[in-house]
């Protein structure tokens, strides 16, 4: 086998170590929204924001079609045996609990669901919204996925993310506490930021509860803020090098043990304005495991105890 496999703690490791199968994700579109959308904390969303890039579920279609769609779907392309079900489009506890639980509860309908992942942001989430999803704890997996791009909140503010830091250790530890799995998401490439901000996010996130962390490089999609900036000289994105090395120092300072679920992005249809090499993500998968065995190095290789 090769010495490549072990570099970082794979996704694809940890569903096979936990489940004993193929597993695959169900996402589904609930169509809910978000507080910084409609007007709650504002009506612009952050500066990359554009939910039909990257989910193309489409709400008008009810819900049941969507997992039995993406049921079949996975078995017949990946030949899964168990499923997540993946509440990936928007803010996914920004709801009533009565709301939220009709929703859920379609989970329970399918025994090939091992898991109930719910995607949402650290200030959606209280005590009410954390008992709900406990109680789905004993008959599936319960993760979380909290949006927070970067630890620091100078960005978080220039990308208008409408919440702090703060609010995402204190989510994150609301949910570890009822023992619901934590997987941060996390922005690579984000403007003004560089080696010195990448590693402290790093540093931050092995301090908390968490228990995986997806990772994007930072892409300009077309009709976002982040594509005027682009248009305009404001911001130039990543080459692929830059990300790479960002990336590995990333994963050398993040605590070994965080599962990392992605580190590529998906973009859907002609919605990419750039960069095109967003598009390879087999090629900038190699390129990472390449550049890491080169240096002969790996995740957590200079994380702190």
């Amino acid at each position: 086998m090769p010495a490549i496999i072990s570099r970082y703690n794979r996704f694809s490791d940890f569903l096979r170590s936990r489940y004993g199968a193929r597993v695959h994700r169900v996402s589904v579109n609930a169509g809910f929204s978000c507080p910084n959308l409609d007007g709650t904390i504002s009506t612009d969303g952050c500066i990359f924001c554009s939910n039909r890039a990257f989910s193309k579920n489409d709400f008008s279609i009810p819900i049941e079609e969507q997992i039995r769609a993406g049921i079949a779907s996975a078995q017949k392309k990946y030949r899964a045996e168990k499923f997540i079900l993946y509440f990936q489009s928007f803010s996914n506890t920004y709801g009533t609990p009565a709301q939220l639980k009709e929703k859920y509860d379609l989970a329970l309908n399918h025994p090939e669901f091992v898991c109930l992942c719910v995607g949402t942001r650290p200030d959606c989430i209280d005590e009410e919204r954390v008992s709900l999803l406990s109680s789905y704890q004993g008959k599936l997996d319960v993760w979380v996925e909290l949006g927070l791009q970067s630890a620091n909140d100078k960005t978080l503010e220039a990308i208008n993310r409408g919440h702090t830091f703060a609010a995402f250790v204190r989510s994150a530890k609301l949910l570890a506490a009822r023992k619901i799995e934590v997987f941060a998401h996390v922005i690579i490439g984000l403007p003004d930021e560089g080696e010195r901000e990448i590693i402290d996010t790093a540093k931050a996130l092995s301090a908390l509860p968490i228990t995986g962390v997806k990772i994007h490089p930072l892409h300009i999609v077309k009709g976002t803020r982040l594509e005027e900036m682009y248009t305009i000289n404001e911001y130039s994105p990543m080459t692929r090098t830059n990300y790479i090395e960002l990336l590995i120092k990333f994963l050398e300072h993040l605590r070994k043990d965080i599962v990392i679920v992605r580190a590529t992005a998906d973009v859907l249809g002609d919605m990419l304005a750039a960069p095109e090499w967003i598009k390879d993500k087999s090629g900038l998968l190699k390129a990472l495991d390449d550049e890491m065995e080169r240096r002969n190095t790996f995740q957590g290789a200079k994380a702190e105890p």
